[in-house]
């Protein structure tokens, strides 16, 4: 399926399986250069999409959807310019097609962006997000139910297009792109969930405009997506890594 809207810059989309067994696809819609809207589609084979609907309010972005005990969980920034006041907001769903604030914002220091949430079984919660200013390295976030208070640590590593996932043996892993001597690449990493450090374990052969790494836990494989012009043009690549034993 191809995902169109005419006139319309649609981009980074994600996928979610809601508890109904449908294909949920989230993505941005830039209307100018710091404006926009979240959009969400549904289909249940990944051919049919059908009409979006619009997930939370103009110029806040909610940049990855992820399900925990039948419900939708995620985070949204606001569109504007790096100069602007910037803040993260939590938002929940039950059926995934609109949603409600959790209360106050989350965090508003050092332009605080893209944001992936993970849940324990206990339903424990944890944010990973990227910053823009200041340090600009990422922060882990841990929060119980209901999910007002939250803990802030600082993983000491910039971290572009972040994604996060809880193991079975309830280790954290992380993905994103690193920028090291050779420059940016997407790397692996483990995350201490009670310092919030850092260990890269794993870079992945990629170089340039390269990042975004969906992250899946399968038959005891971690399945990586993400994408790299490290081989010339922009293309998106598939790893399959065996996760080294605790």
């Amino acid at each position: 399926a191809v995902v169109t809207m005419p006139g319309a810059d649609l981009r980074d989309p994600k996928l979610s399986l809601t508890p109904e067994g449908r294909l949920m696809l989230v993505a941005g819609m830039r209307i100018a250069q710091h404006t926009g809207r979240t959009l969400g589609w549904f289909s249940f084979d990944g051919a049919n999409w059908g009409s979006p609907s619009v997930l939370v309010p103009d110029d806040e972005w909610l940049w990855r959807v992820t399900w925990h005990a039948g419900v939708a969980y995620g985070v949204a920034y606001n569109w504007g310019p790096p100069e602007a006041p910037h803040y993260l907001r939590m938002y929940t769903s039950r059926a995934g097609r609109s949603f409600q604030s959790l209360g106050e914002e989350l965090l508003t220091e050092d332009f605080p962006n893209e944001t992936s949430l993970v849940f324990r079984e206990d339903g424990l919660c944890y944010a990973l997000v990227r910053r823009e200013t200041g340090s600009r390295s990422a922060v882990l976030g841990t929060s119980p139910m209901p999910y007002a208070i939250w803990t802030w640590q600082d993983t000491g590593l910039s971290l572009g297009g972040p994604n996060l996932l809880v193991l079975p043996d309830g280790r954290l892993i992380a993905g994103g792109r690193i920028h090291g001597d050779s420059g940016p690449q997407t790397a692996l990493l483990w995350l201490d969930p009670d310092t919030g450090e850092s260990t890269p374990f794993l870079t992945l052969p990629s170089a340039g405009d390269t990042s975004y790494p969906g992250l899946a836990w399968y038959e005891d494989v971690l399945w990586v997506s993400y994408y790299s012009s490290h081989e010339g043009p922009t293309a998106i690549y598939l790893a399959r890594v065996e996760v080294p034993s605790s």
